[in-house]
């Protein structure tokens, strides 16, 4: 959903649409986690407001200031050895609210592997995701005659 639908316009359009020239152009990414990820979990109860001060709108606008500075922060939080504390942050989805996704940080490449690249049309939740999220599929223009 934040790959496909990360330029949508929500508020002018509604509807999720995507082509079927756009699906054949995606890839999904399976990766798995090497050692244990610390993230920093802006949806845990009272973080976003009370130790962030941050509402959820500052957090799905498309104005980045808000999220670069948490980045930042959080980013530059060690412990009392000097050991950088988060591999990344787990914030709430813009376009697949209240689902959850994953920043991570440069510095845990090394926690995570690539196992596969799938197209995104052979991946096996690919059709029951259409149907989920009620994703209407485009021709092609070069298929309708």
């Amino acid at each position: 959903m934040e790959s496909v639908f990360h330029k949508h316009q929500w508020l002018s359009d509604p509807k999720r649409q995507i082509s079927l020239a756009d699906i054949r152009q995606r890839m999904v990414r399976l990766v798995a986690t090497r050692q244990h990820l610390l993230l920093f979990n802006i949806n845990a109860p009272d973080v976003m407001a009370a130790q962030l001060g941050l509402n959820l709108e500052q957090l799905i606008t498309r104005d980045y200031t808000h999220t670069r500075e948490l980045s930042q922060t959080v980013h530059a939080m060690t412990d009392s050895m000097g050991v950088p504390q988060y591999d990344g942050i787990l914030y709430p989805s813009r376009n697949n609210y209240p689902a959850h996704s994953i920043a991570l940080f440069e510095r845990a490449k090394d926690k995570v592997e690539l196992i596969e690249d799938l197209d995104l049309v052979d991946h096996a939740e690919w059709p029951a995701f259409v149907t989920k999220y009620r994703i209407g599929i485009l021709p092609d223009p070069a298929e309708v005659i």
